[in-house]
């Protein structure tokens, strides 16, 4: 009963600051030019158009066919995408985006759902009222988190699209009346990867889709830092590289237990004879090197020791990704390197690599994938003890993986990257 009227209480509140925000944002828009216009122009018209990506790591990634076809359908538009400051190195390498800008959301907790609002509209007069843009596209399908409808709203754009607040349950609750913010919303809420649902909104806006494929981008400074950072530990050039990804950001439930990755590494290094290199961001650097402690010389450690365009080189010249569902996990699918990639508690149908040289491993049970209305924090907190849909994937059963990708034979290349290098 208790979380019932929480819920209530919070989907009223957001239905009211979303009300007001439309009661005081339109008159004033309106006084200052910035909403002429009644009907939405072909893209190939559009003149200025806002992309909010204010989301992690591997959501920028699978976001990357829509921001090229979105270029193809209105090559002549300026281009500007907002994402969190630690995703500015990767996304400004992008070639489709002619401007890329950081907003960062963090603020105090205290009043933090009228904070963040205001800091979205003091963001949004400073940085962008200047654009006049057209154009808004919040590709999220997921809950609103970040205030991107804010920020949509506040950048004074004329016409706004997104997911509906009622594609899923905790939209509805935590985006209540984020729908009047929009002028045009998409109401899709079947099962869909989210390479897909970012270009629904593409097609949705009348773009056509030429391609799919995912894309990341390093500079040649990025590929001459791989190849020393390789060549300092002793990594010969004629050996396969494994690439492993243990570590999901603050998401303890998606981990893998590290005694089975520095198990399978110990194997590998064995039976293949390659060298294993432990990617991660800050804060994973302690956990990765007890992992290559365990596994000994033919380990190295690169967690917090790289940017996100340097971890792209690495990628570059491994010859298998073996992961939980992580940014790495996606940068490696953008790369073509072969991946084994670890489920637990979030959707493979949603989040799997979008490549087809993918080896996806889920131990389904009767709460996969892990769902709102079983439980208030879905994907933070288990309903067990430990989160047996991860840890119940054995070494056993990754080692077959390897094998089935015919790694341990004569069947499995080196990368190109490598093979310059002999």
């Amino acid at each position: 009963m208790i979380r019932l009227v929480k819920k209530t209480l919070n989907s009223l509140f957001h239905h009211l600051i979303s009300f007001s925000v439309l009661a005081v944002g339109e008159p004033l828009f309106r006084l200052l030019g910035m909403r002429r216009g009644i009907s939405q122009p072909e893209l190939s018209q559009v003149g200025q158009i806002l992309v909010l990506r204010h989301d992690q790591i591997g959501d920028f990634v699978m976001t990357t066919p829509m921001l090229r076809e979105l270029r193809n359908n209105a090559p002549q538009a300026q281009i500007t995408l907002i994402v969190k400051p630690e995703l500015y190195a990767l996304a400004s390498a992008c070639p489709y985006i002619d401007e890329v800008l950081t907003f960062d959301w963090h603020t105090p907790t205290r009043f933090l759902d009228l904070r963040r609002p205001a800091r979205a509209l003091v963001f949004c007069v400073s940085r962008l009222w200047r654009h006049r843009f057209d154009l808004a596209i919040i590709p999220r399908w997921d809950g609103d988190w970040y205030y991107q409808t804010f920020l949509a709203y506040f950048s004074g754009s004329r016409w706004r699209i997104g997911y509906s607040e009622g594609v899923n349950p905790v939209k509805q609750v935590h985006n209540r009346g984020y729908d009047r913010l929009l002028t045009q919303v998409l109401h899709q809420s079947m099962l869909s990867h989210e390479v897909e649902r970012n270009l629904a909104v593409l097609r949705e806006l009348g773009g056509a889709v030429r391609k799919t494929n995912v894309e990341v981008w390093s500079t040649p400074a990025d590929d001459l830092w791989a190849e020393n950072w390789l060549r300092d530990r002793n990594t010969a050039s004629d050996r396969p590289l494994i690439v492993f990804g243990p570590f999901a950001g603050n998401n303890v439930l998606k981990k893998w237990p590290l005694q089975n990755f520095a198990q399978l590494g110990q194997w590998l290094a064995n039976n293949s004879g390659g060298h294993i290199v432990i990617v991660g961001g800050r804060g994973d650097q302690d956990q990765a090197q007890e992992i290559c402690e365990e596994i000994g010389a033919k380990a190295s450690n690169a967690a917090s020791q790289c940017s996100l365009p340097q971890t792209i080189s690495l990628l570059k010249r491994c010859s298998l990704y073996i992961g939980v569902d992580s940014g790495p996990m996606h940068l490696a699918s953008a790369v073509g390197v072969p991946i084994i990639a670890l489920f637990g508690p979030s959707c493979p149908h949603r989040f799997q690599p979008w490549t087809p040289k993918k080896q996806v491993l889920w131990n389904q049970l009767a709460c996969s994938p892990c769902k709102a209305q079983d439980h208030a924090d879905c994907c933070t907190v288990c309903i067990f003890a430990q989160p047996h849909c991860i840890q119940s994937i054995t070494v056993e059963e990754v080692q077959e993986a390897v094998k089935k990708a015919g790694f341990l034979n004569h069947s499995f290349f080196l990368p190109a990257s490598r093979q310059h290098n002999c």
